[in-house]
């Protein structure tokens, strides 16, 4: 993390389903209990069920730079 944005979160798929992601944003949560961001490839449907599932919304749609130069999806949590 950097202040409120979520550079990586990555869970081995072997450990996928286990809370493990959940628990990792918790802990984002406690250290920016306002606003949290991130981006994910927009090929990456698991991550946009998951981050939708806990609460993210996508607000932009774009490229990543290079060298990924893929589109990607700009997701933001807010309390409420």
């Amino acid at each position: 993390m950097n202040k409120d944005f979520i550079d990586h979160l990555y869970i081995d798929p072997g450990f996928q389903r286990r809370g493990l992601g959940k628990t990792l944003l918790k802990f984002a949560r406690e250290r920016s209990p306002d606003h949290l961001w991130l981006y994910t490839l927009q090929i990456n449907v698991n991550a946009h069920a998951f981050y939708e599932k806990n609460g993210f919304v996508a607000e932009k749609f774009g490229v990543s730079p290079p060298p990924v130069n893929e589109p990607d999806v700009e997701y933001h949590w807010r309390r409420t």
